[in-house]
């Protein structure tokens, strides 16, 4: 990271602002971060309007559409995704119609009614769906049931239980998450905002503070998606990072595995003029081996 810090600060503020930095997660990225900042370079986390990242973000995003909106097909599929990610249940859309249609439910309700017929439900997430989610179902008051949603996902967070993919961008998003939040209340100004009023809102709003003149932009492999850069390192292709310890458990040639060597190689392609891959013999204060993609890209790495 201190090469990467030293390599950039020779750069002119233009070069840098053509510059991205990609990182398989979130904590890799903070970590070079602080290391640019030590080195008095400025960096730019960019978030996404309307395009939240983490399952805890789409998860809650989903329900609130779903309670504003109560036959939103987009909704109700990002929904079923981002709980199978979360609590490994799997909830069909045809069985949401289904009951939705004979029993005169909502879409949102009818998917409760689902979940809370699954016998091995988490007890914590039967008390967010069966008791927190009330205001939100009852009367559209959105602000204590998103406070408990993400409560509910920084437990799970911490617990280590759950995939650290399934938390990409989390942290950053529930920043950007508590800007918007004093914004909106900002502008409306003690006003009561409806759930209607507060989803557009949210829509329109930006999710990341002004980028500041010569800052390199740093990006997870999954947010980096769609964009170019004329200058992209990629770092940190060691063993248990790219490729991640969950694909390293699983073998070579689980669909794990391949999974990652497609986001390595999209994240490659990134770059429109030259392209800077990093490895180190530690990280996070624990020994890596280098990637094993770069062998396979042809690069002698023991030499």
């Amino acid at each position: 990271m201190e090469w990467l810090a030293h390599d950039l600060a020779e750069k002119n503020l233009e070069e840098r602002e053509r510059c991205a930095i990609l990182a398989r997660t979130p904590k890799m990225l903070e970590k070079m971060g602080q290391k640019l900042f030590l080195a008095n370079i400025p960096a730019y986390f960019p978030g996404r309007n309307r395009d939240f990242l983490s399952a805890p973000f789409r998860m809650l995003l989903a329900i609130l559409r779903l309670a504003n909106r109560q036959s939103d097909k987009k909704a109700l599929a990002q929904l079923n995704k981002a709980f199978f990610e979360l609590e490994g249940a799997d909830v069909s859309p045809s069985e949401i119609t289904f009951r939705a249609s004979t029993g005169g439910l909502d879409w949102l309700r009818a998917w409760l009614a689902a979940v809370k017929d699954l016998t091995d439900l988490a007890p914590e997430t039967r008390r967010l769906l069966e008791s927190d989610i009330n205001p939100l179902i009852n009367s559209l008051s959105y602000d204590g049931f998103s406070k408990a949603l993400l409560e509910w996902a920084r437990k799970r967070q911490n617990s280590g239980a759950q995939a650290e993919a399934d938390f990409n961008e989390f942290a950053a998003e529930t920043k950007a998450w508590n800007r918007v939040l004093s914004e909106i209340g900002r502008k409306y100004a003690g006003e009561a905002v409806t759930l209607r009023q507060f989803l557009r809102e949210l829509d329109l709003a930006p999710q990341t503070p002004p980028r500041e003149k010569g800052a390199v932009s740093c990006f997870t492999l999954q947010a980096s998606k769609g964009l170019e850069f004329e200058h992209v390192y990629l770092m940190c292709l060691v063993e248990d990072e790219l490729p991640s310890w969950a694909a390293v458990r699983k073998g070579e040639g689980s669909r794990e595995m391949q999974e990652e060597r497609r986001d390595c190689f999209a994240a490659m392609t990134r770059a429109q003029t030259k392209l800077t891959l990093t490895f180190s013999a530690e990280v996070f204060g624990w020994r890596k081996d280098p990637s094993r993609f770069l062998t396979e890209m042809g690069f002698d790495v023991n030499g």
